[in-house]
């Protein structure tokens, strides 16, 4: 069963809040904008009050905007009905609905800004819309331009490592799909990365793994023991884990010589 869209929205945030360079992005952009002083904060604030206000007002519309967007847009992709910037506009529209509201809090608090000013606010969003669908577009072009540059097989050997922090970066021993996400496990540790299975394996060299469940590809040469009991398979991997092999995968396991003197329970 598939996550929800608040799920889905909540898990990418997670990844998110713990990705450094997600951080070290937010915080420059803040600065950027506390040293320019748009949308008259030069003429309202201080330098020091701007470079606090902004890195403030990016980091909350920033994670509060990916919530909406997210949460708008999964349900339209995941019909596949619609063209892929039809859930990006959505995903626009939503964010700048869920961000309009701490964003005129933060100014009434501020700068004393007018909340029943209707022309006011009406302004305030469509200045609120227009951040929305420059930060949206923005990131959905990344993505594209990311999911381009993967499906060159000269960078198939350290594609699925670069995703990975740089701590975790090593030996391969497994990948398991867990709903939208794919537990990346090396002997440096695991990290779940937003990927489908199958484009997780196309990201590995084919000759040093092997899919064995349709939830759990494996590196070959991490296997260190195999078992069947009561006609189930399952490869005892390097880091202890036991993976189980489905009947669906079990000839090319037995043809990749896996269960060469397996042990029958």
């Amino acid at each position: 069963m598939s996550p929800s869209p608040m799920e889905t929205a909540r898990q990418q945030v997670l990844t998110w809040v713990k990705n450094p360079t997600i951080w070290i992005a937010l915080m420059s952009a803040g600065v950027i904008f506390g040293i320019a002083g748009p949308f008259e904060t030069h003429d309202k604030l201080s330098l020091l009050g701007r470079l606090i206000y902004w890195p403030v007002m990016v980091t909350l519309t920033f994670f509060t905007g990916a919530i909406g967007s997210i949460f708008a847009a999964e349900p339209i992709r995941a019909k596949k009905k619609f063209p892929y910037w039809v859930s990006v506009a959505a995903g626009s529209v939503a964010a700048a609905l869920l961000v309009l509201p701490e964003v005129a809090l933060v100014n009434w608090l501020v700068f004393g800004l007018d909340l029943a000013d209707m022309k006011t606010m009406v302004m305030l969003w469509l200045e609120v819309l227009a951040v929305a669908i420059c930060v949206t577009f923005t990131f959905a072009m990344i993505k594209l331009r990311i999911a381009k540059l993967t499906t060159d097989p000269v960078s198939a050997t350290s594609r699925l490592l670069d995703r990975l922090p740089a701590d975790k970066r090593g030996d391969l021993i497994s990948l398991s799909a867990t709903d939208h996400y794919v537990d990346v496990v090396t002997d440096k540790g695991g990290e779940l990365l937003l990927i489908r299975l199958t484009d997780a394996i196309q990201e590995v060299p084919p000759t040093k793994g092997l899919r064995v469940h349709r939830s759990h590809w494996v590196a070959l040469n991490q296997v260190t023991d195999a078992q069947q009991t009561n006609g189930k398979t399952v490869l005892r991997l390097s880091d202890g884990r036991d993976i189980p092999v489905s009947r669906t995968y079990l000839p090319a396991v037995k043809e990749a010589g896996l269960l060469s003197g397996v042990e029958h329970g």
